[in-house]
């Protein structure tokens, strides 16, 4: 009974993360290429878990260089990176070093060092990621 209600729950938790999801892309929805929901449900399937903590609850699919920036790239599974909306909210922090405005450029790096930090790493990793963020 208990793994069906958990199953139940990370359902619900990631309609909210998809929906929270939607209206955070506001425009871009418009200007994405007809291919990219496909292609985001296969990274997913290849990469099921946060590249930075490891998580997986709530996983959304990272721009490293957003398509914004360079539209060829939307596409490309190499600007990819898996990132999670959990407990450390990484895609949020560590992606966008705390603002959906801005861009991490390092963050595959500090992805993988968040990954095997201590607390002391991360938190230091969060702060780097908030110094080295770009304007999108």
């Amino acid at each position: 009974m208990m793994p069906y209600i958990f199953d139940m729950l990370r359902r619900i938790a990631s309609g909210f993360a998809k929906a929270r999801s939607l209206v955070r892309e506001g425009g871009k929805s418009r200007n994405r290429s007809a291919h990219w929901n496909e292609l985001r449900d296969e990274y997913l399937l290849l990469h099921p878990s946060c590249a930075a903590c490891g998580g997986t609850f709530m996983l959304q699919v990272h721009h490293v260089v957003p398509f914004s920036i360079a539209a060829g790239l939307e596409l490309d599974p190499t600007n990819l990176l898996t990132l999670c909306m959990g407990e450390f909210d990484c895609h949020l922090k560590l992606g966008h070093g705390g603002s959906f405005r801005y861009y991490n450029p390092h963050v595959r790096e500090f992805a993988s060092d968040f990954l095997a930090g201590t607390p002391g790493v991360r938190l230091r990793l969060l702060r780097a990621a908030y110094a080295s963020r770009c304007r999108d």
